[in-house]
């Protein structure tokens, strides 16, 4: 009887805790107060509440692995519904080739192929594809892994001795860039326009290094205009370190993509 009784329980188990994960999340997008509304709301009135939360860990908000996850998919969904990536990183590269035609760049990779006796076209198309990838399908990797890490570690370098561990800096950018991608859709309908992709670029850019100051100067609790200027400068070197790493992955991960595909 005993074993009937356990065996009983062990079955009911499984269900209990998929419910548990169905309501935990379900918590987490629609619950106002301590969901993802109320993250959002709150990174936005006083994200230092937020990150301070979760290291206090009174789990008022969402998690920030989680709400990361959560809000870069879809803000990523609704982004590919409106932007085009390949047309955007085609346009890119012909800009950057003096204003060619793609059958003009087609010509002249097919030249550089014969002359160098190297793909250089695969490799080209290698880096557009890894380009087009990184934007619109692995853009949650490479926040976590690449983005958030390398401006938290710039921030930690200026401001050390305001929080002195890592974890809050990076916790900080989490959030920090989850939050931004919302308000980035913003901009989306503009990689689609007639603008130069370098100058999107230093307009979103402009607008994200903005609001992680803000984010900052709320959480550091920083004042006066030489911590600003720090702040300011911290974000820049943290950017500059973002852009080398994806370049990086890009000329190392098309060189990769050339040598699978051939």
């Amino acid at each position: 009887m005993d074993s009937s009784k356990e065996t009983e329980v062990q079955d009911e188990n499984p269900e209990i805790k998929e419910k548990n994960i169905f309501e935990d999340l379900l918590g987490d997008l629609v619950n106002l107060d301590k969901g993802l509304p109320a993250t959002v709301i709150t990174m936005v009135k006083s994200p230092n509440l937020v990150i301070d939360s979760y290291f206090a860990d009174e789990k008022k908000f969402v998690n920030p692995f989680r709400y990361t996850i959560l809000i870069l998919a879809v803000t990523t969904l609704i982004g590919t519904l409106f932007v085009d990536y390949e047309v955007v990183m085609q346009r890119a590269m012909e800009m950057g080739s003096s204003s060619t035609s793609s059958a003009q760049m087609e010509e002249n990779l097919r030249i550089l192929d014969e002359e160098s006796g190297l793909d250089v076209t695969g490799y080209m198309t290698a880096m557009k594809d890894l380009s087009v990838a990184m934007m619109s399908k692995f853009n949650q990797i490479v926040y976590i892994v690449v983005m958030a890490p390398l401006i938290a570690f710039s921030s930690r370098l200026f401001f050390k001795k305001k929080k002195s561990k890592f974890s809050h800096h990076y916790v900080m950018l989490l959030y920090t860039s989850a939050t931004f991608a919302i308000f980035g859709l913003l901009t989306a309908p503009l990689m689609m326009s007639d603008i130069p992709l370098s100058l999107f670029t230093f307009i979103s850019s402009s607008l994200m290094i903005a609001f992680i100051m803000y984010v900052q100067v709320n959480y550091l609790k920083l004042k006066g205009f030489t911590e600003y200027a720090m702040s300011f400068l911290s974000c820049i070197i943290g950017y500059l370190l973002y852009f080398i790493a994806t370049l990086i992955i890009q000329i190392v991960g098309a060189f990769i993509l050339v040598l699978i595909r051939s």
